[in-house]
């Protein structure tokens, strides 16, 4: 019997005068050279189940977790309409929404468009000042934390 054309393979020949592994390689990579698989990537830090409430810890008192939540929404560039939220959310987030924007400065900004009865949300620049003091804070909190 034949054996595999390529040097240092003593292998029965397949087909193409290649054993069946060099012709696997062959019809995979396009050579029969040794291909090196990429190994495991390694792992992301795991993020903190509720990130939101530890965000708000860290604000101090300033938000809490759902108005953390709506400013991460809003400041994505997604605005949330009436039917939205009430279909969506529970009060908890309603009564959080009222509060971010009766803030001082407010932190959201609702907008009623006549004609369609729909009120519109969008972040303004102190709330989104807001989010990220609050964001930074909880980071290094976290930051310290896995130091230990």
């Amino acid at each position: 019997m034949k054996t595999c054309s390529i040097s240092g393979c003593s292998a029965h020949v397949k087909g193409h005068d290649l054993c069946a592994m060099h012709l696997m390689r062959l019809r995979r990579h396009g050579s029969t050279e040794v291909v090196m698989r990429p190994g495991p990537q390694p792992k992301a830090k795991p993020k903190p189940k509720n990130e939101a409430l530890q965000i708000a810890k860290a604000s101090n008192s300033e938000l809490d977790g759902n108005q953390v939540r709506i400013l991460r929404v809003l400041r994505g560039g997604r605005e949330l309409n009436r039917d939205e939220l009430t279909r969506n959310y529970n009060n908890e987030w309603l009564n959080s929404l009222w509060a971010l924007a009766n803030k001082r400065p407010p932190l959201i900004e609702i907008r009623n468009y006549e004609g369609d009865r729909k009120h519109y949300h969008r972040i303004t620049a102190a709330g989104k000042a807001a989010l990220k003091k609050a964001e930074a804070a909880a980071a290094t909190i976290l930051e310290c934390a896995s130091k230990r």
